[in-house]
């Protein structure tokens, strides 16, 4: 599960060396998060932080098994991605919906060999890391992929409500990550967005 805008930037910051801030203990409950997240953003539709839901395995189609699933808590939408029931590794296509902030769902499939990471939008990137992950391939590619993807919006300035649609070359901001992390002396993070790199090109 990964929640947009909570705990990736900070992970970024305080495990890559992008700013000052370190990740802190909190005693502030789950909820508490939310309504903190959820109060960066002007509103998107009819919901509220308590009224929020993380789709997931009981919105599942028959035969199909949930991978991962996400809220952006900003814009109020949740999205969920499913194996189909004929899933087939040598060709993986995966099932992907997402409800908006009145509860509205769409769907749309996810074809791995048709994402192009130098043209991408963030539902295509975040299935394919999770692709990455649950096939062995690269356990660690949905974190470094997450985390990315908080750098670009820290960059650019633009909420979590408005990235998700945009068309994105993601091997331009890996690598501008990559070098960001040489640049500050970090080579661990250098090598590793260097081998998230790889599975990009």
């Amino acid at each position: 599960m990964y929640l947009n805008g909570i705990n990736a930037l900070n992970y970024l910051q305080g495990s890559y060396g992008l700013g000052s801030v370190r990740p802190k203990t909190s005693t502030l409950t789950f909820q508490d998060v939310l309504q903190k997240a959820a109060g960066r953003a002007t509103p998107v539709g009819n919901y509220t932080s308590s009224t929020m839901q993380l789709h997931g395995k009981s919105d599942a189609s028959t035969g199909e098994q949930v991978v991962g699933s996400f809220i952006n808590v900003q814009a109020g939408t949740s999205s969920a991605i499913y194996k189909p029931a004929d899933f087939d590794l040598a060709n993986p296509v995966y099932h992907v919906k997402t409800w908006d902030a009145d509860g509205n769902m769409t769907e749309r499939t996810v074809d791995i060999s048709k994402v192009n990471s130098r043209n991408s939008d963030y539902v295509d990137m975040y299935t394919y890391s999770w692709h990455l992950n649950n096939s062995g391939q690269y356990p660690q590619a949905q974190l470094k992929f997450a985390v990315a993807n908080a750098y670009q919006q820290a960059l650019l300035g633009n909420s979590y409500q408005t990235c998700m649609p945009t068309k994105t070359n993601w091997v331009s901001v890996v690598n501008s990550l990559m070098q960001n992390q040489y640049s500050a002396g970090n080579l661990q993070g250098y090598l590793d967005y260097s081998k998230f790199l790889g599975f990009l090109v």
